[in-house]
């Protein structure tokens, strides 16, 4: 049973909420968080991307909304939701699924989206490079290391006491460090004061401590002693991870980047952040809530963001294929043994009519095109299928038709699923499928035909800031697991992601002459820290005050090392990161 209601904000649309509080139909709502909310909770826990963002300890979501103008009078109507206010006029909200509906009647709400699951980039130097040079003192670079710009690391916490974050007093290089999981923040002052007491037993266990080891390898790699910007002040978020969970959420990473620009602001510093995790969902053209906030952010105070291309490049986890009207297109996915779950993401032109079918390979076959249907059950043998057609929206102009597949017991059926797409009347054809990343996926699981471009990660996929892919062995190629990207030029306009590539595969962690890391998560941090020292270039020692942003990306760009004629390149961007030709000394 459900209610009707209509829209409040005079358009013409009208939607339904169901009695028992599910979404069905609302066009500022995104299609993955109706199609959530109308899942029964023991088939979306196990869907991370549709878990994502659900506190099952109040029963309430968090959302991320795009406004227009001030939220007082919203939050003095819903003062049982929490509200945070971020950079550029975005909010996270905490709130019931009742009020998430009646916040999109609201003509401040742009639109609402949820969290999505972002994973690490890890597969698994600085002379390649032209760090090395550009650090010489006795050069016509002046020995830039990254002195007064902060350097900011948002990933899984740091060792505080590690030397590479000390300077040569032995106290902390970090002038603030805020850990998600506790709340709690710390200033360099009490960070020194922790280490004392750590040094004369007081105290057992140091706070922010990274369990994982990816967050303090990668600030190693950015800002260490050892590192590429030797002498940054540092700036740490520990990203919170309730739950157990093995992915992070849109919602910390956004947090944590107004975190760090809002210190940057208070310090009065430029900033480079450093973020290196991504996901997979979404259209892969920044047109996402998350991904619009990054490019904001990049175009606030002086800032820039280094972001991973990830690691999708030979994962087999996107397809892209055309359409061609009256002709029949099957785009077969091989899903192996023991896996509990998939979604399937398939993006396409809303002008472009087409019959999607999902069929079993014990011959089941059910439709998930159907548009203006609200969410679909289907029941196969001992798994359910949601799916749900949704398009176009305020972002994008075409549509999303999403499916998970998920066992109710035991796993769901290993063989070689079908995905067939009857074409009736079609304009432009192209479409892209994407499933979750592969470092969550069995290795016998993927697209028979993958399509490797495309492969990068959310939010790499943000135009304004600097996407990160990984070198190969071979001079002038890239690592065969880095995601590729786009190239697409039309006259002066140009969307090319990659930006370009760093040192990735086999990086040996200054201090431990052991261990090496492999992956685009330890090549983002490489140019994290090159953005640092060309920031103090120019900002810091007066050369250019706005060297940041797209104009710091330029620089990094024209110093880039080529090989070969064709630029850019879907997997080496503009090229293989070279700090001292960068630099624009005369």
């Amino acid at each position: 049973m459900h209610q009707l209601f209509s829209c409040y904000c005079g358009c013409r649309h009208r939607y339904y909420v169901n009695l028992t509080g599910e979404l069905c139909v609302n066009p500022r709502i995104e299609n993955l968080l109706q199609i959530s909310a109308d899942t029964s909770e023991d088939i979306r826990q196990q869907v991370p991307d549709m878990d994502a963002g659900f506190d099952d300890s109040d029963r309430t979501w968090e959302i991320i909304v795009k406004t227009a103008g001030s939220l007082d009078r919203i939050r003095s109507i819903y003062t049982n939701a929490e509200f945070t206010q971020l950079l550029c006029g975005y909010w996270i909200v905490r709130t019931t699924i009742y009020n998430i509906e009646a916040l999109a009647t609201e003509p401040e709400i742009i639109f609402i989206e949820k969290p999505k699951a972002l994973y690490f980039e890890l597969y698994a130097a600085k002379s390649e490079a032209c760090v090395n040079v550009a650090k010489a003192e006795e050069t016509q670079y002046g020995g830039v290391t990254g002195k007064g710009v902060l350097v900011a690391v948002i990933d899984s916490g740091i060792d505080i006491g590690n030397n590479e974050f000390l300077d040569d007093s032995g106290n902390t290089r970090i002038k603030a460090l805020w850990d998600q999981t506790t709340g709690i923040t710390y200033s360099d002052m009490e960070i020194n004061s922790i280490l004392e007491d750590y040094r004369d037993g007081a105290v057992k266990t140091l706070p922010a401590r990274d369990v994982t080891g990816h967050g303090n390898e990668v600030a190693v790699i950015a800002c260490g002693r050892s590192g590429v910007a030797s002498d940054a002040d540092i700036l740490i978020v520990k990203l919170g991870n309730s739950g157990g969970n093995a992915y992070i959420r849109t919602t910390q990473i956004m947090r944590g980047v107004d975190y760090c620009i809002r210190k940057a602001i208070e310090y009065s510093q430029p900033v480079v952040v450093n973020i290196s995790y991504g996901g997979t969902y979404g259209n892969h053209e920044g047109g996402s809530i998350f991904e619009m906030f990054i490019d904001d952010c990049c175009s606030t105070y002086r800032c820039s963001i280094c972001i991973g291309v990830g690691n999708e490049g030979e994962g087999r986890t996107h397809y892209s294929g055309q359409l061609i009207s009256g002709n029949v297109l099957d785009a077969e996915l091989a899903i192996g043994d023991y896996e509990p779950q998939i979604s399937i993401q398939i993006w396409k032109r809303a002008m472009d009519n087409a019959r999607i079918e999902l069929i079993a390979p014990t011959g089941e076959r059910l439709v998930i095109s159907e548009r203006n249907a609200g969410v679909v059950h289907h029941n196969i043998k001992n798994m359910r299928i949601v799916s749900k057609a949704y398009g176009p929206g305020p972002f994008y102009m075409g549509e999303e038709i999403y499916a998970a597949i998920v066992a109710t017991s035991g796993y769901i059926t290993s063989g070689i699923w079908d995905i067939r797409f009857t074409a009736a009347n079609v304009l432009d054809g192209f479409f892209n499928m994407w499933l979750p990343p592969v470092s969550t996926l069995s290795r016998a699981t993927g697209f028979l035909r993958p399509s490797p471009e495309y492969t990068f990660t959310i939010p790499g996929t943000s135009r304004r800031a600097i996407c990160v892919g990984a070198n190969g062995r071979a001079p002038g190629s890239a690592a065969t697991f880095s995601g590729r990207g786009v190239n697409v030029k039309s006259g002066l306009m140009l969307y090319a992601k990659p930006d370009i590539t760093a040192p990735g595969v086999n990086i040996r962690i200054p201090g431990n002459k052991e261990k090496t890391v492999t992956g685009t998560s330890f090549a983002t941090p490489m140019v994290t820290g090159a953005a640092a020292m060309l920031m103090e270039w120019g900002i810091v020692k007066g050369n250019d005050q706005y060297m940041y942003g797209e104009k710091l990306k330029a620089y990094l760009i024209n110093g880039a090392t080529r090989v070969g004629n064709v630029w850019p390149d879907s997997a080496r961007g503009w090229g293989e990161l070279c700090v001292a030709a960068s630099i624009p000394v005369k």
